[in-house]
């Protein structure tokens, strides 16, 4: 008797068709055994990122500390501490300039980065050249990846949506930092929240960008799904420096960006949330019990769901220069800004969000 097997391509991938799909074993919900290469490159990509942004710091400041007291090597850790302490202005300066932040922003890394979620860039407006610009990015979520993948890298496309326009994402100094971790954060051309930091970008004759996460870490703990609560009320410092320099206000809002993670329950007055509280007063950081998926699952972790991320950057507001604003003047364009936000968001959430949520301003 003969046995024939039909190795047909299409037939063989209908046999198998049961690994292409996640599993579930002990109320674990795992990732596909067969799934495409380039998710795979995409897991991997964000698993580093993860890793990186939450550990990278600590550990080489570690290890610093380890070489330079009990090994032969602490020469190469004493000349690293000159390195940073001679370089640390550069985060008040822009971050890297030139071919090192120009090849950093267009690493391929970056486009699995953006793939894996995905993060997509919504243009509503054109950016003048001759003109700086203040994005306010909204929410912060828990890791900002929206604003990061957009405006951070190349990854979405910024600057071929917005040609002669260069982004400057700006982070906490602590970022800006840490052993190793400053080096990849500064070449991208990332640099510091402070104000000193803010005017030199905003200084340049034109074409420069300042992008910040407006809400900050207090911001992170509102990070939840079937609600959305921005911390803007009483944040105007942006609003000051914009007037200052004579730069336009430019909204953005991340559709999707509290969706990446969930996060246990902390209403005010809660033990965690008085907790959270005392440390970001020591500390600036917010600690917040996230949750997310492994590499291999999709049940817990550190690493962020695939869930997409709309990050629509809206229409400039005009800003006359004025070095010294009145407060009325200040508080005046902070409400415009607030309601074109709000514009932005009513706008398109029925396209990129949840028609029925409103956002609380806080």
């Amino acid at each position: 008797m003969l046995l024939i097997i039909d190795l047909k391509p299409h037939k063989i991938l209908k046999s198998l068709e049961f690994l292409q799909n996640p599993w579930t074993f002990f109320g674990i919900k795992f990732a596909p055994i067969l799934m495409p290469i380039e998710d795979r490159i995409c897991t991997v990509v964000i698993y580093i990122w993860t890793h990186t942004i939450l550990f990278l710091a600590l550990f080489t400041t570690i290890v610093m500390i380890y070489m330079l007291i009990l090994t032969k090597y602490w020469w190469v850790a004493l000349a690293y501490c000159g390195w940073v302490l001679y370089d640390k202005d550069t985060m008040n300066k822009g971050g890297r300039s030139g071919w090192v932040r120009e090849r950093m922003r267009n690493w391929v890394f970056w486009k699995y980065f953006v793939r894996y979620f995905p993060i997509r860039l919504v243009k509503t407006a054109n950016l003048e050249t001759n003109k700086n610009y203040v994005i306010g990015s909204h929410p912060h979520g828990i890791c900002s990846a929206g604003a990061f993948g957009a405006f951070g890298t190349e990854g979405a496309g910024f600057g071929a949506k917005y040609p002669g326009i260069s982004p400057y994402l700006h982070t906490l100094d602590m970022n800006c930092l840490g052993p190793l971790h400053r080096e990849w954060i500064l070449g991208l051309g990332c640099c510091s929240s402070s104000k000193k930091s803010i005017s030199h970008v905003l200084s340049r004759p034109g074409g420069a960008a300042s992008v910040l996460v407006v809400g900050g870490a207090s911001e992170s703990i509102y990070s939840e799904e079937g609600r959305l609560r921005l911390v803007l009320k009483n944040r105007k410092g942006f609003v000051k420096l914009a007037m200052r320099h004579g730069a336009d206000l430019v909204p953005s809002f991340s559709f999707g960006e509290t969706g990446i993670y969930s996060q246990v329950s902390n209403s005010t007055g809660s033990f965690l949330s008085i907790v959270q509280e005392s440390v970001k007063q020591l500390t600036g950081v917010v600690p917040c019990l996230f949750k997310g998926r492994g590499f291999f699952q999709y049940s817990f972790g550190l690493m962020p769901l695939t869930n997409p991320i709309t990050v629509v950057v809206g229409h400039p507001i005009k800003v006359t220069k004025n070095e010294n604003p009145t407060n009325e003047a200040i508080d005046a364009l902070h409400l415009s800004y607030m309601e074109e936000l709000n514009q932005l968001y009513e706008a398109h959430k029925s396209k990129y969000g949840q028609k029925h949520i409103n956002i609380e301003f806080v």
